[in-house]
């Protein structure tokens, strides 16, 4: 498939009775997303389209499975797959489509959100990969591009798409992930090509996003390259609490546990993660945890205030409809439910 003129055309051909490709919504390095019409159900959708080549040493099939797998997950806080399938050489696969906007939309035009809706969104992320979690599935690029803002609660996208294209592309996800700008928001085991990163590479990832919500810029910054030599240097993050002074000593820390970088010393869970903000939000001091980065930043044992957001809501309520939101590929608002897997961050790399 070339022009959008053409694929639209060939999509409109290959799904014929099934589909109604109306339009493109955005064009990315890695995927384009269309608008259609779901003319079995009568519902708006979004179908993501893959470049051809992505998945060539994984094959299409092996591709699909990944998918259908992470397809299976059904929660309210996770954007369900409603169909996937193969036309030409680009895999597909089939969305919820409905207004609203990605975290990283509502960042570019609100750096600093307030700090109780910062907090439900790293709630809303951890509930999401607690059930994913429990069900074996690890995300492997939790980043603010892949958390779409809906009806008021923060949903996770995506799920099943990171590992399958990690796969394809060899052993690990370093290639794929600077393909898609999302080194800043990678565990360190990660980045160096673990070939199986475990659900605590995602609370990394979580804490990047939460790190970047409460100080206006992730962890690191910088091109790819430059993320990756912080990582290999052990370098850490400055701490929170550093970078704003208004922010509450506890929050600090929790954001700051997620991101250590043996995962033996993170939160080991997402119910975990839960509880303690809970805890935070309810000034409950539940634990005493000490962070044990071996960076360049002096670190100091703290007492660590956690427990109970409302975990059981956040986990079981609300939002049953989810149709939801994303991105254009050039940081817009659009009326998608994904983003289309470009490097939205502004680094060359």
């Amino acid at each position: 498939m070339h022009t959008t003129t053409e694929t639209i055309t060939t999509l409109n051909q290959a799904l014929k009775g099934r589909y109604r490709v109306e339009g493109t919504i955005g064009v990315g390095g890695m995927a384009t997303v269309f608008v259609a019409d779901d003319l079995r159900h009568e519902r708006r959708v979004a179908i993501k389209v893959l470049t051809p080549g992505l998945d060539a040493s994984l094959g299409s099939q092996r591709f699909l499975r990944e998918i259908r797998i992470a397809a299976q997950l059904s929660h309210p806080l996770i954007v369900p797959v409603y169909d996937s399938g193969v036309v030409g050489e680009s895999p597909f696969l089939v969305m919820p489509y409905k207004d609203g906007e990605s975290l990283q939309a509502r960042l570019a035009r609100e750096p600093l959100p307030p700090l109780d809706e910062a907090i439900r969104i790293v709630a809303d992320v951890a509930a999401a990969l607690s059930y994913a979690h429990r069900e074996g599935v690890v995300h492997r690029d939790i980043k603010p591009g892949n958390i779409l803002l809906h009806g008021g609660h923060a949903l996770v996208v995506d799920f099943g798409i990171a590992k399958a294209l990690g796969r394809s592309g060899g052993s690990d996800l370093t290639a794929v992930g600077a393909a898609m700008g999302t080194p800043r928001y990678m565990a360190p085991e990660q980045a160096f090509g673990a070939v199986h990163p475990d659900h605590r590479a995602d609370l990394y990832s979580v804490g990047a996003v939460a790190y970047e919500l409460l100080t206006g810029r992730p962890p690191f910054t910088g091109s790819a390259a430059a993320i990756f030599r912080h990582h290999s240097a052990h370098d850490a993050p400055v701490p929170v609490t550093e970078l704003r002074d208004d922010l509450p000593a506890d929050l600090g820390q929790l954001v700051m546990k997620c991101l250590e970088r043996d995962p033996e010393n993170r939160w080991q869970s997402a119910e975990e993660l839960l509880r303690a903000i809970g805890a935070h939000t309810q000034g409950q001091a539940l634990a005493e945890a000490t962070p044990s980065w071996k960076g360049k930043r002096r670190r100091h044992a703290f007492g660590l205030v956690a427990a109970g957001f409302g975990a059981a809501m956040l986990a079981g309520g609300g939002i049953l409809g989810l149709s939801d939101p994303s991105e254009s590929a050039v940081g817009e608002p659009s009326r998608a439910v994904v983003a289309v897997f470009d490097n939205q961050t502004g680094d060359p790399d």
